[in-house]
């Protein structure tokens, strides 16, 4: 059996972690530690609060009989102190198979004196990309180093291989996609006994405590709605058996919570305020709405009350974009200006932006922008927008030949291109801006290749100083040199 442990995001007194078993037929039982890191800082109660009892990730009718599986579980330890450095170790009774890992409480608010640092990742394809990401953790300098963990969909890639047509069986889905996560939770090294000595997408998830969003590949691509080239989806049973075991996965690895899908995650640390939307779970068939249920009034009441605090909105997929037609929806993926709640989202948003900057931030394009939409006349009536993606581009059958050919032309005439199998960035179009009358654009940074980045924020003055950094995910160390970029972003400020 082998034992992880991940940080979860929790309230700023709290420790929350997510314990991972794998290769188990049965929950074993488990011996927990926490000791305090930090300076004149007292250790909290060794026994914490089990906020999802370990369980198997597939309940019994996902599962064939008697097979090995993965377990997993959440636990707090509470009346722990704002900014200070845990070490919450775990193991399994009666062998030696435990875990090491250090966790850093949130802070009560922004600070002054030093970044507050939050890693923004999305669409990572561990095939692609064979774990070569954590080397990207050695380049963050000492200041930027994560607080916080924004996972804004894309997770996994669970509709992979392309044009194969999975079993309708659940069991069989849900074992394969409960394959899929294990890689990317776990990793490939089974010995591996401390966060420090993680390797790969694992070492990335234990950097800052972490809020997952899913986006369609936590399903299939253009989810929940039928794709051209996954056969499952191309009737209801189909849809529902994989619909079913994606949730159970989900649940199983990215919820922070007992049971998050299709939720929304708030976080205040004032003067700012994140609001992390489920935008993907539960939309309408038809196409009415993205939002579950009452979610909607939770992302109005939260607008409403943000009275002084910046709003940052994440969704798994940019706001600013133009609706796309049956046929481009069917083979990609339906836009959310295609559904029907996108004008009340919007009007919020500029609710939210009056008379001071509103912030979105985003992933799915597999590529990088920062882009404004600014109020004619009025300095500080604004809505800014960062997209960060992919982390590791996924495989794309169809067009990755012809963009080989076409980089293997350009080198022999002396252009060598480091990412030419990624798309180049999209400007905000037009199409956009009848959706925020009276509000002008401006396409600030475009970002190309495998990339996370880094927001930044400290308080100064009456307002906000933040900054976005771009760190790029290549073998090549000079590419990741030439294409690092950190950018200063309008000064948060309201009037």
């Amino acid at each position: 059996m082998q034992i992880i442990l991940h940080p979860k995001y929790s309230v700023s007194n709290s420790v929350r972690v997510w314990v991972g078993v794998r290769n188990a037929k049965e929950a074993p039982e488990l011996e927990w530690n926490i000791l305090a890191l930090s300076n004149n800082v007292s250790n909290p109660s060794k026994v914490p609060v089990p906020i999802k009892e370990l369980q198997s990730v597939r309940s019994n009718e996902l599962l064939f009989k008697d097979s090995e599986r993965v377990f997993s579980g959440i636990y707090e330890f509470r009346d722990c102190k704002p900014d200070s450095v845990y070490a919450v170790n775990v193991k399994i009774s009666g062998t030696d198979n435990g875990y090491s890992l250090r966790y850093k409480t949130l802070p009560g608010e922004l600070p002054w004196d030093k970044w507050f640092n939050i890693l923004l990742v999305s669409c990572y394809y561990y095939d692609n990309d064979k774990g070569n990401i954590d080397n990207i953790i050695g380049r963050i300098p000492a200041d930027m180093k994560p607080d916080l963990s924004f996972f804004m969909g894309d997770q996994v890639y669970l509709d992979l291989p392309v044009f194969k047509d999975f079993p309708e069986d659940k069991q069989w889905l849900a074992e394969k996609f409960e394959s899929d996560y294990a890689v990317n939770w776990f990793g490939i090294d089974t010995d591996v006994v401390s966060s420090y000595a993680a390797t790969g997408f694992p070492r990335v998830l234990s950097l800052a405590p972490s809020v997952f969003i899913p986006d369609d590949h936590e399903f299939w691509n253009n989810y929940p709605h039928e794709c051209f080239f996954i056969g499952n989806s191309k009737n209801e049973a189909g849809r529902n058996n994989w619909r079913e075991a994606s949730i159970a996965l989900f649940e199983g690895f990215q919820s922070i919570d007992k049971d998050t899908m299709g939720g929304s995650v708030k976080i205040n640390i004032p003067p700012v305020s994140f609001f992390l939307a489920d935008l993907r779970t539960f939309r309408d068939p038809d196409k009415q709405h993205t939002f579950k249920d009452k979610e909607f009034k939770v992302f109005e009441d939260w607008i409403k009350g943000l009275n002084d605090n910046f709003g940052f909105l994440i969704t798994g997929q940019s706001l600013f974009t133009d609706k796309v037609g049956k046929i481009k929806g069917e083979f990609s993926d339906f836009e959310l200006p295609n559904y029907g709640d996108y004008p009340s989202i919007t009007d919020l948003i500029k609710d939210a932006a009056d008379g001071k900057i509103f912030t979105c931030i985003t992933g799915d394009v597999h590529w990088g922008r920062v882009a404004y939409l600014k109020k004619y006349d009025v300095r500080f009536n604004e809505i800014s927008e960062i997209v960060v993606s992919p982390a590791s581009l996924v495989e794309n059958p169809i067009t990755d030949p012809f963009r080989e050919a076409w980089g293997w032309v350009k080198s022999i005439f002396g252009h060598y291109d480091p990412w030419k199998k990624h798309s180049k960035p999209d400007e905000i179009g037009d199409s956009i801006l009848p959706h925020f009358n009276s509000y002008s654009k401006k396409n600030f940074h475009s970002q190309v290749g495998n990339q996370v980045g880094i927001l930044s924020l400290k308080r100064s003055g009456v307002g906000v100083d933040a900054k976005i950094t771009y760190l790029p995910n290549h073998r090549d160390k000079e590419v990741n040199k030439a294409f690092y970029k950190q950018i200063d972003l309008h000064k948060l400020l309201k009037i």
